[in-house]
């Protein structure tokens, strides 16, 4: 396993164990520090010219959210993500988020709804089109578009667990860009999802929310290789 290489920025001023921890979990989260990866108390240290108490504390909250694991005679490593864990949340996602759309379908405010989420995609557009496309941003925008779906029927709390969820969920989500780099897709799949809103077509809202969970799922499976499939537990073989 490879040392920890790369930390966000070097400090100007003395960090405490909140903003290590704040930093080290922005790493992990954005996949600056890998699934897998091992990292050094020591070196962190240095690299933050701190002594190593500061760096224990906050290893300690990584470890006690699930971020990072002590394996004993081994050292302290990123934890790798859990396929299955991910299918369970893409499965969970994909039955709510039907139930919430044809919840909008039957609202009278459909149409300020589906104008919201248009400019939302317009975002996407001018994103994946400028040539300066990266997972975190696309991400961002990405989760902007569904969690408005949820805070349209009241159910902005069950988006904000989905999306705390970053231990395996989230991570996979900025893993899965890395690899596929499918933002047309993804885009094109938004845009199918508002058509069938607008139209209040449920079968093929049904049909486009599915395929766009489901797709995820096999295009990772099929394009991941080498290094990124070390990434994760429970992952299918080779075939």
């Amino acid at each position: 396993m490879e040392h920890a290489q790369t930390l966000r920025f070097r400090p100007t001023r003395t960090m405490n164990s909140g903003m290590i921890y704040a930093a080290l979990k922005e790493d992990i989260f954005t996949l600056k520090l890998r699934p897998g990866q091992m990292l050094s108390e020591n070196e962190i240290a240095e690299r933050y010219h701190v002594s190593r108490t500061p760096v224990k504390n906050a290893f300690i909250r990584l470890e006690q959210e699930g971020f990072i694991e002590v394996v004993p005679q081994k050292g302290t490593f990123v934890t790798l993500i859990d396929f299955r864990h991910i299918q369970d949340v893409l499965y969970m996602r994909y039955v709510l988020e039907v139930d919430m759309l044809k919840a909008i379908m039957r609202q009278p405010s459909l149409t300020e709804v589906t104008e919201r989420m248009q400019v939302l995609l317009n975002e996407q557009e001018q994103l994946i089109f400028s040539g300066n496309s990266d997972p975190a941003s696309f991400h961002k925008l990405d989760s902007q578009f569904h969690s408005l779906l949820f805070s349209q029927v009241g159910r902005d709390q069950i988006w904000s667990i989905i999306q705390e969820n970053h231990v395996y969920y989230t991570r996979f989500r900025i893993l899965d860009t890395h690899v596929t780099a499918r933002y047309p897709q993804l885009y094109q799949e938004h845009v199918n999802i508002l058509g069938a809103l607008r139209d209040r077509d449920e079968a093929r809202l049904d049909k486009y929310v599915f395929d766009h969970l489901h797709n995820l799922i096999d295009q990772f499976t099929q394009a991941a290789t080498g290094e990124h499939r070390e990434y994760l537990i429970n992952f299918p073989p080779n075939p």
